[in-house]
């Protein structure tokens, strides 16, 4: 068990604000460049963890919930939504069907 006191949550929040700040500085790389490559970390990061099945199933599980916000008004409970994604693949490493 961790002796960090940050919860898995405020961490993945923390490296997204990371992430974003840096992106911003990276102006001569094309926004649809930035998504190429980190796409192609996710899948060498995850894969390594996961296996390819299973970060493909993160992917697709993160495209889903995306479709669903631009689709739905109630953007509250499509958060809850996608933390729960989240939360299925941190218990156990492995998708919940």
């Amino acid at each position: 068990m961790s002796s960090d006191p940050l919860p898995e949550e405020e961490h993945l929040q923390d490296l997204y604000n990371e992430i974003r700040s840096m992106l911003e500085c990276r102006g001569h790389v094309t926004p649809t460049g930035q998504a190429v490559v980190l796409m192609r970390v996710a899948l060498e990061n995850g894969g390594e963890e996961l296996g390819m099945t299973g970060i493909l199933h993160i992917l697709s599980s993160l495209m889903t919930q995306t479709l669903g916000i631009m689709s739905d008004d109630d953007k509250e409970s499509q958060k809850d939504d996608l933390k729960d994604v989240l939360r299925a693949f941190n218990q156990n490493k492995t998708p919940r069907h």
